[in-house]
């Protein structure tokens, strides 16, 4: 088990409120939380006219949560910048020589950091967390290289993840198309 202080979320980022117009931003880049898939599955290019106004500006490497329905368990860890939904939160981590981004996002998509959330919300039908509980969520902080070899491991756990889920919906489709032939 890894070992290190247990920290608050808040004292280790803050959530962004700066603005950003919609002028400044394409829209690929914008997220909302229909845009976030559940279950931590990344996110999914806006595609249409961005909304009129402004939105909350996200960094590459901010870590953002949708706040509607926290149970859907929709985390992205940003890998460019952009704009978002006021819906969804932006963390940015404080020290980032101290704390690792891929890391922090690995331990928040976590089921356990999902039912803290989930212990103090407001609504019924469309839940939405409270930021001054979600910033008391404690985190274990090791050492910064041991954060960037739990990091690693996750990217590679990941990528195989995500190559076998082409591979997978590779295959569907040749079995669709194979299907499709001998029932000709």
């Amino acid at each position: 088990s890894v070992q290190g202080p247990k920290i608050p979320l808040g004292t280790l980022v803050d959530k962004i409120t700066e603005r950003v117009s919609e002028d400044d931003i394409e829209s690929e880049n914008y997220i909302n939380t229909n845009t976030m898939v559940k279950n931590c599955g990344g996110i999914l290019k806006y595609s249409g006219k961005l909304p009129a106004g402004t939105y909350v500006r996200y960094l590459e490497n901010d870590i953002l949560m949708s706040n509607i329905r926290p149970y859907l368990k929709k985390v992205w860890h940003a890998t460019y910048d952009g704009g978002c939904s006021p819906d969804v939160f932006v963390f940015r981590i404080k020290d980032p020589l101290n704390v690792n981004g891929s890391y922090l996002s690995a331990l928040m998509k976590q089921e356990e950091f999902f039912d803290f959330v989930m212990q103090d919300v407001k609504g019924v039908k469309m839940p939405r967390g409270k930021e001054e509980h979600i910033l008391n969520y404690k985190i274990t902080v090791p050492q910064i290289g041991i954060q960037m070899d739990i990091a690693k491991k996750i990217d590679e756990i990941e990528n195989e993840i995500s190559r076998l889920t082409l591979e997978i919906s590779k295959i569907e489709k040749t079995m669709e198309t194979e299907l499709q032939l001998l029932l000709l």
